[in-house]
């Protein structure tokens, strides 16, 4: 077991002595005005809304969730602790549509609708380190409650350019604009992905690196604060076949909550500890190669509470890509505790890129 944590395992991490500003393409993304409704995206769309049977009967079904930059501005979202709002039923009436957490292939993807107007791309999302594509599920449910067709791509978690790889293959399997979706160590990934696949139309991050070519997910984070994953025990697995000259690393159950998911139930956090995947440490030091989010639009999800990847080092990065930025009083897995807000972000990249 490592104890010294991340850094220690490479380098040691600088003090910093500043703290770079957040700043969108334009102004700072706001919630309450630029935010659109997840209820009136599935009206807009002529689906029924909870409690309003049948609304939007006799329309035309749109292949696409655009329009929602024309929705009316959402109202704010309540800002009480993230553990009660997890719980809570925001849920839209409606099953979940196409949702797989294995490779799609194109005859399974392809569009129902060949009208004229332009589809709106399917939302991919890529997970990142000691996690797995179930942690998208209530982001997901929330997606597909209003149409949007989701993938969560399995992430081999074994390099960045073999990561690369496998993602890209799933995305080129999609017919049709695809919307990437990363978290974590997931941003190095759909950054290059960005820059192999021609169907990519934008990329969301999720507490997310937006790695510069040359930088690593470690040595981007040196000039900033260190954080809990700097002092974090680790446990090392072997290194696994495939794996460019390992170690496997696994977060270790002292402190998994704090580092990882301090905004989410207790008995959730235990779950996500025991069904952790582990990281080949390779991939946390590769250099990056491409940075996909230059020729792409770009949202960033910054999470002031992330303990993971401190709030300085993520502003930094939205700021340097001119990415629409939405914050939040959030975890690392923000996107867990707070779906709805999640989804309604997505969304509105989603129409812009439609």
């Amino acid at each position: 077991m490592y104890r010294g944590g991340l850094m220690s395992l490479t380098r040691a991490c600088p003090s910093w002595a500043g703290a770079a500003q957040v700043s969108g393409c334009g102004d700072h993304f706001d919630e309450d005005r630029d935010l659109p409704s997840l209820a009136d995206h599935r009206a807009r769309r002529g689906r029924p809304t909870a409690g309003t049977p049948g609304r939007g009967a006799g329309r035309a079904q749109r292949p696409a969730c655009g329009a929602c930059l024309r929705a009316r501005p959402a109202q704010r979202l309540d800002r009480a602790p993230i553990a009660q709002s997890a719980h809570r039923s925001h849920r839209l009436a409606m099953p979940p549509r196409r949702v797989s957490s294995h490779p799609p292939t194109r005859s399974s993807l392809k569009g129902a609708n060949p009208m004229s107007e332009p589809p709106t791309p399917t939302v991919v999302f890529v997970h990142g380190a000691f996690a797995d594509a179930s942690g998208f599920g209530g982001v997901t449910r929330e997606l597909s409650s209003v149409g949007c067709d989701v993938i969560a791509a399995p992430n081999p978690l074994r390099g960045l350019a073999f990561d690369t790889t496998a993602v890209t293959n799933v995305v080129r399997a999609i017919d049709g604009p695809v919307l990437l979706v990363g978290h974590s160590y997931g941003g190095a990934v759909i950054s290059h992905v960005a820059a192999a696949a021609e169907n990519v139309a934008g990329l969301v991050y999720l507490a997310a690196f937006g790695l510069e070519i040359g930088e690593s997910c470690v040595g981007v984070q040196e000039p900033f604060p260190p954080t809990m994953l700097s002092t974090t025990s680790y446990t090392t697995g072997y290194d696994a076949p495939g794996a460019p000259g390992g170690p496997d690393v696994y977060l270790g159950k002292e402190g998994f909550r704090e580092t990882f998911c301090g905004d989410v139930p207790v008995d959730l956090a235990d779950v996500m500890f025991a069904t952790q995947r582990p990281i080949s440490l390779a991939a946390l030091t590769a250099e990056a190669t491409a940075a996909g989010w230059k020729d792409k639009p770009s949202w960033y999800l910054l999470c002031e509470h992330d303990n993971a990847i401190v709030a300085e080092a993520q502003s930094f990065m939205a700021k340097r890509m001119g990415a629409t930025t939405l914050t939040m009083a959030g975890s690392h897995v923000a996107f867990i505790a707070q779906p709805v807000a999640v989804a309604r972000f997505i969304v509105q990249a989603l129409s812009a890129t439609t």
